[in-house]
């Protein structure tokens, strides 16, 4: 019954852009497969614990140049901004809770606004 259908139901099948493969049951490729899976678990298995061991051996170094550059780049950003001689320090502030986090760019923005160098000049432009 399923062959009369077939053309059928490729075509809706491709109207919805499905994929329609043919398929042939075949013991031996089935066989084939299912010994290299259990010769990829094998070497999974072989190769998975000095994988771990180089990760946790090079993820802190890792971190720590990653960390580096976030430094390196909020230096070079600072200097864009606020030009030379370079007169800031650079801080990392955690909120203490979730409204803290929501009012804190704002209130950061009031405190430190006359270091904005595009607010000068927005100002400026207003004035005149």
């Amino acid at each position: 019954m399923f062959k009369k259908v077939m053309e059928e139901f490729k075509l809706h099948c491709r109207e919805n852009k499905f994929i329609v493969r043919e398929f042939v049951y075949d013991v031996n490729s089935l066989k084939e497969e299912s010994d290299e899976k259990g010769r990829l678990e094998i070497e999974l298995k072989r190769e998975f614990n000095p994988l771990m061991n180089w990760l946790k051996v090079n993820y802190s170094q890792a971190f720590t140049s990653w960390i580096h550059l976030k430094a390196l780049r909020v230096f070079v950003e600072s200097v864009l901004r606020y030009g030379l001689p370079v007169d800031f320090q650079a801080i990392l502030l955690k909120p203490l809770n979730k409204k803290a986090v929501k009012k804190l760019p704002s209130l950061l923005k009031t405190h430190f606004e006359y270091l904005d160098t595009k607010a000068m000049v927005d100002d400026a432009m207003d004035a005149s």
